[in-house]
């Protein structure tokens, strides 16, 4: 597997044998990266668009709400994993993380 700036160097060498450098604008790394021209994150090998993220975030709040009812302890425990997890993409939206203006598939 090639490592992340490896993958860098090879993509800057191939833009620039090809004259296309000045589209070379985003840096790889082995934890992902976020490319606000698209909209997208990339991480893992998967790509999470804007939509992904409010799907995620819904998710996590319904989630959060369907075992914070139960009274098995290890459900209720759950649901602090969901909220955490909820407020957590809330923050990233509220702070830029992710940018919620682009129009995504």
């Amino acid at each position: 597997m090639i490592s992340g700036a490896d993958r860098n160097n090879i993509i800057k060498q191939l833009a620039q044998s090809s004259g296309l450098d000045h589209l070379v604008k985003v840096e790889l790394s082995e934890e992902g990266y976020y490319d606000s021209a698209t909209g997208t994150w990339h991480s893992g090998g998967v790509t999470v668009r804007d939509n992904d993220v409010e799907k995620a975030a819904f998710y996590f709040r319904k989630q959060f709400e369907t075992c914070r009812k139960s009274t098995e302890p290890s459900i209720r425990e759950a649901a602090k994993r969901y909220l955490i997890a909820a407020e957590a993409i809330k923050h990233s939206i509220e702070t830029g993380v992710f940018s919620m203006e682009m129009e995504t598939e």
